[in-house]
C-alpha cells in the first residue's frame, strides 16, 4: 500500500484516488463506507486497541471476526488507535490532513471528548467533506440503534397481522437506509469538490436515521400528507393502496402475486380462468379492488388451490405478471453470484455477499475481506500518516496503537528465512 495509491493493489472505481477516514462502529456508518470501498476509496477505518467496533463483540461464538462484522466491513484498513492519548490523537491528525472524507457516527459528547467535531478536523483539513451519521435530529443526544427506530418512527406499529403485536422488520432496515442516505450526499460532495477544483470548498453531509427512516415511506407518507389517511396495521401483507398485491395461501407454500395495473389484473384474470371478475362491479378498478380486497382474496386463493404452484408461476410469468413463491434465504443465496468466497486471514475461506452496484459492467467481487482488528495499523501509518518504524514501535509499545498477533503461518515462515 502507499500513500498516493499508485501500486497495483490499489483500489480501483469511480472513487479510486480519495481517502475515507472512517470513525464510525455497528452498521450504519460501516455500510455507507464499505460501499465508497466498494466503489474505489481507500477507507481506513480506526478503531479501539482491544475492543475495535462494537460489532465484532456480537457473536461470542464466531469471536472479533464473526459474520455481523464481516457483512459491512469489507474493502477497509483497520487502525488500532487510542483517541484517549495525545500520541493518538497527534497519529489521527497526520491521517486527517491526508484524508478527503471524515465521517464517524457518535454522540456529541464523545465527538467533544475526542476532539473531532467539524471545527477540530477542519482545522487539519479545511476542504475535507466532513460527515456524520445519527440517530436523531441535530441538537438531540438520545442514542438509537435500528430496532428503537423501528418503534420510534411508527413502522412497528405498521407490522404484524391487526390483533397482534407490532412486529420489527427482521433486518435492520434504518441502518441501511441511513447508510445510502449518507453515502449519496458524501458522493455529492465529493462530485461539488472536484467541479471546483480550483478553490475546493468543504462540505458537510448530515444524516439521521429518523429523518431518513421517514424518507424511506414515501407511500404512508404521501397517503397522510395528502388527505389525512392515517396508516394502520392492515391484514399481514397486503398493499394498503393495491389490490390484488399480497401473499396467498397454497398446499406448496406461499405465493406472492401482484397485480396493480389495468393491465396485469386483466392478463390475471384470464390466465386463473376468472375472466367474470374483470366485468364484476366489486372489482371493475383498483379502489374497488382495495374495498373488496378479503372478497377478492379469496376467490383467487380457491382458484391457486386447483393445480401446483409450480404451473401457476410459469403461466402467470408467461403472462409478465409479477409473482414468485416465498423463498428460503438460504436457497436464494446459493443460486446467486452477488455471493463470492474470499480467503480472511482468521477464518479461511469466507463467502460474502458484493456490491450491487455495477460499474462499466464490471462481474461481481467481494475485493479485500474485512480487516483483522489493527491489522493495516503499521501499513497505514507509516504510508499515508508519515511515521517510521520506530515511531509506530513507540505507539505500539505505549499501548497507543496495536497490531494483531502474527498468525502461525507467519511465524513459521519467519523461523523458516532467519
Amino acid at each position: 500500500m502507499t500513500a498516493d495509491s499508485n501500486d497495483s493493489d490499489a483500489p480501483h472505481g469511480p472513487l479510486a484516488g480519495v481517502t475515507v477516514l472512517d470513525l464510525t462502529s455497528y452498521v450504519s456508518g460501516p455500510l455507507c463506507t464499505m460501499i465508497l470501498g466498494d466503489l474505489g476509496a481507500m477507507v481506513i477505518k480506526v478503531e479501539e486497541p482491544g475492543k475495535g467496533d462494537g460489532i465484532r463483540a456480537w457473536s461470542a461464538e464466531a469471536g472479533p471476526d464473526n459474520g455481523y462484522f464481516l457483512a459491512v466491513n469489507r474493502n477497509k484498513l483497520s487502525v488500532a488507535l487510542d483517541l484517549t492519548t495525545e500520541g493518538g490523537r497527534t497519529a489521527l491528525t497526520r491521517l486527517v490532513a491526508r484524508s478527503d472524507v471524515f465521517i464517524h457516527n457518535m454522540l456529541a459528547r464523545s465527538e467533544k471528548a475526542l476532539r473531532i467535531s467539524e471545527e477540530d478536523i477542519r482545522a487539519i483539513k479545511p476542504d475535507i467533506v466532513y460527515s456524520v451519521i445519527a440517530g436523531y435530529p441535530r441538537g438531540s443526544t438520545e442514542p438509537a440503534f435500528d430496532f428503537i427506530m423501528q418503534a420510534a418512527t411508527g413502522l412497528m406499529g405498521l407490522t404484524g397481522e391487526p390483533d397482534g403485536p407490532p412486529v420489527k422488520v427482521p433486518f435492520p432496515i434504518f441502518d441501511v437506509t441511513a447508510a445510502y442516505n449518507a453515502c449519496i450526499g458524501i458522493v455529492a460532495a465529493l462530485c461539488g469538490q472536484r467541479e471546483r477544483r480550483s478553490a475546493p470548498e468543504g462540505r458537510r453531509v448530515d444524516v439521521n436515521m429518523y429523518d431518513a427512516a421517514l424518507a424511506s415511506m414515501p407511500n404512508l407518507l404521501g397517503n397522510y400528507l395528502a388527505d389525512g389517511t392515517v396508516p394502520h396495521r392492515t391484514a399481514g401483507s397486503v398493499h394498503a393502496n393495491i389490490a390484488p398485491y399480497e401473499l396467498f395461501k397454497t398446499d406448496e407454500g406461499w405465493l406472492a402475486l401482484g397485480g396493480g395495473t389495468p393491465g396485469q389484473w386483466t392478463s390475471l384474470c384470464s390466465v386463473l380462468g376468472l375472466e367474470r371478475l374483470a366485468d364484476d362491479d366489486r372489482f371493475k378498478d383498483n379502489p374497488s379492488r382495495v374495498r373488496n380486497r378479503a372478497a377478492l382474496h379469496e376467490l383467487i386463493e380457491a382458484r391457486l388451490a386447483t393445480a401446483s404452484i409450480d404451473t401457476w408461476i410459469d403461466a402467470l410469468k408467461a403472462c409478465r405478471i409479477p409473482v414468485t413463491k416465498v423463498n428460503d434465504l438460504g436457497a436464494v443465496l446459493a443460486k446467486t453470484d452477488m455471493v463470492q468466497p474470499v480467503d480472511h486471514p482468521t477464518r479461511g475461506t469466507v463467502h460474502l455477499p458484493t456490491s450491487p452496484i455495477v460499474v462499466d459492467r464490471a462481474p461481481h467481487a467481494a475485493g479485500s475481506p474485512p480487516p483483522r482488528l489493527g491489522e493495516h495499523t503499521r501499513d497505514v501509518l507509516m504510508a499515508v500518516g508519515g511515521l517510521e518504524d520506530e515511531q509506530v514501535d513507540r505507539l505500539r509499545d505505549a499501548g497507543i496503537v496495536s497490531e494483531p498477533p502474527a498468525r502461525a503461518e507467519d511465524l513459521e515462515d519467519a523461523r523458516g528465512t532467519g
